[in-house]
């Protein structure tokens, strides 16, 4: 992360790297995975003594997308993760 701050003017300048990963369906329909190494650079203006997001523009870097061919990688053992009661962290300790 970079950030410059010029106090005379109330405004300062950042850039924040991360990396996005995306799943959609493609034009031809088939599921597909996509990386994306980005960069939030922003331009921030001190006001009423809080300082604000004025401008925000996302740069990117590089990006990598494969079709997805099933679920594959993961041992029979391995649990599927969920966003509900049914995940293994309520269940672990039932045994």
């Amino acid at each position: 992360m970079l950030i410059d701050v010029d106090l005379s003017r109330d405004v300062a300048r950042s850039g924040t790297y991360a990396v996005a990963f995306h799943r959609y369906t493609d034009p031809a329909g088939y599921p597909t995975d996509m990386w994306a190494g980005l960069r939030y650079v922003d331009r921030f203006e001190l006001r009423d003594g809080q300082w604000r997001i004025r401008r925000r523009v996302c740069a990117y870097e590089w990006r990598r997308t494969d079709r997805v061919d099933g679920e594959g990688g993961f041992a029979d053992t391995y649990r599927r993760g969920a966003r509900s009661t049914d995940d293994i962290v309520y269940h672990i300790l039932d045994d």
